[in-house]
């Protein structure tokens, strides 16, 4: 069996289409329009070529544009890595390098510790340094031995300044001598000696050797022992 022509389905087609034209047309001799735009004008702006009821029972779409969308958020995501960044970023440090060197050579030898007794208290780890003026016992230290009352307030004993605890004896190696003691807030060590014991014992040090330390008035030579103190992140800590 042959094809159809497909010239003739046309025509049948067409044919068919203007006679069901002429039917509903309100006059015999209306033929269908045709609307052609004009290609000279311009394209409509949107809504205008919009059909309303298409779009209403559409859903919207989460973005319009998926590529822009993940930009923003990856340009979001930059601008806080680098916020965070510059708020943790740290002050510029601008000490001298030889002040540093300097410091960090003095920090890591260390400072001199000796043991020794005070008053009741014996074997009491004790800072030896010249940098402070009297001889001091810390707070903690002072609350836990009785050398102030138990019931301490704030406003006294030290928070309103240094506070002259009175004389007491203090040994170190086979010697004793009495000293004015001061309450004061130093944490890292329970007892200080200053330059008022250094100059009654007539302390003698050793640039060369930190550890060799010799009490003038005896010619006792004492025990020292290094100490460095670190934080709680391993940053050494400087006793000044």
């Amino acid at each position: 069996m042959s094809s159809p022509d497909p010239d003739k389905s046309t025509d049948s087609d067409y044919t068919i289409f203007v006679w069901r034209q002429k039917s509903v047309a309100q006059s015999g001799d209306s033929w269908p329009v045709l609307h052609v735009r004009d290609p000279e004008l311009p394209l409509p702006a949107p809504p205008a070529y919009q059909n309303p009821s298409f779009y209403q029972f559409k859903p919207r779409a989460s973005s319009s544009n998926p590529s822009r969308a993940g930009s923003r958020a990856d340009q979001r995501s930059v601008k806080s890595s680098r916020s965070r960044k510059a708020a943790k970023a740290e002050p510029e440090d601008h000490t001298p390098k030889h002040k540093k060197e300097f410091e960090k050579f003095h920090s890591e030898n260390g400072v001199r510790t000796i043991l020794g007794n005070i008053g009741p208290v014996q074997n009491v780890r004790m800072l030896l340094k010249n940098g402070y003026r009297h001889v001091y016992i810390s707070r903690k230290f002072a609350l836990k031995n009785g050398f102030i009352p138990a019931d301490a307030a704030p406003g006294h004993y030290g928070y309103g300044g240094l506070v002259n605890l009175g004389s007491w004896p203090i040994k170190v190696g086979r010697t004793k001598t009495n000293h004015t003691v001061y309450l004061s807030e130093e944490p890292h060590f329970d007892v200080v000696l200053g330059r008022s014991f250094w100059e009654v014992r007539q302390v003698k040090t050793d640039p060369l050797d930190p550890t060799d330390v010799v009490c003038g008035d005896t010619g006792e030579k004492i025990d020292c022992e290094l100490v460095i103190l670190k934080d709680g992140k391993g940053q050494i800590v400087t006793v000044t």
